[in-house]
C-alpha cells in the first residue's frame, strides 16, 4: 500500500495430522499421542516511521505482528488436562533503526501471548570498522508462571532476565 506507506502480510497454514501428547492427569495410561488438525495463521503490519526526535536520518522501521493457532478437537478441559491449550494468539512488535551511517543499530522486539507472559528483548549493535562487531543484548520474561505460553515453557523463564555480550572479527 504505497500511499499508506505499510505493508501487509498474512500467512495461513493447515497441517491435517499433527502429532501431540495428550496428556490425561487422571489416568496417565491414557496420555497418548494423537493426530490432530492445526489450524495457524498470522497478519502484520510493516511500516517504516520518521520521527524527528530520534535523531537518525534512517527511517524507524516497525513490524507488528499477531499469530493465532487452532488445534481442533483439542481436549482443553483445565482440570483434566491442564496443559492443553486450544488456542494460541502472540502479538509481537519490533523496531530498528540506524545511526553512524548503519554502523550503530539499536532494536526492540517484544512478546505477548494472551495467555499473561510477556518476552522484551533489546539489542545493540556496532560496527567498529568493518571487521569488529560488537553486540551487547537483554533479554526478559514477565507474567502469571502457570500460563500455558508457547515461549515460556510452562512458566519456567518467568522472571528471569539474560545479558550476552558478543564480539565478532570478520576475516
Amino acid at each position: 500500500m504505497e500511499w499508506a506507506n505499510l505493508v501487509l502480510r498474512g500467512e495461513g497454514a493447515l497441517t491435517d495430522e499433527m502429532s501431540l501428547m495428550e496428556m490425561d492427569f487422571t489416568n496417565p495410561l491414557l496420555t497418548m499421542l494423537n493426530k490432530k488438525k492445526v489450524y495457524q495463521t498470522m497478519l502484520a503490519i510493516d511500516k517504516d516511521l520518521h520521527p524527528n526526535w530520534i535523531g537518525t536520518r534512517s527511517a524507524l522501521s516497525s513490524a507488528v505482528e499477531v499469530y493465532w493457532k487452532h488445534i481442533h478437537d483439542w481436549n482443553d478441559h483445565k482440570y483434566f488436562h491442564p496443559f492443553n491449550k486450544d488456542d494460541t494468539i502472540i502479538i509481537t512488535a519490533l523496531f530498528y533503526t540506524d545511526y553512524y551511517n548503519g554502523r550503530i543499530k539499536p532494536t526492540v522486539f517484544a512478546m505477548y501471548d494472551t495467555e499473561g507472559t510477556f518476552m522484551t528483548n533489546v539489542k545493540l549493535d556496532y560496527d567498529h570498522d568493518g571487521k569488529w562487531l560488537f553486540t551487547i543484548a537483554q533479554s526478559s520474561f514477565w507474567g502469571n508462571r502457570s500460563a500455558i505460553s508457547d515461549f515460556s515453557y510452562g512458566g519456567a523463564l518467568i522472571n528471569n532476565s539474560e545479558l550476552s555480550f558478543k564480539m565478532t572479527y570478520r576475516f
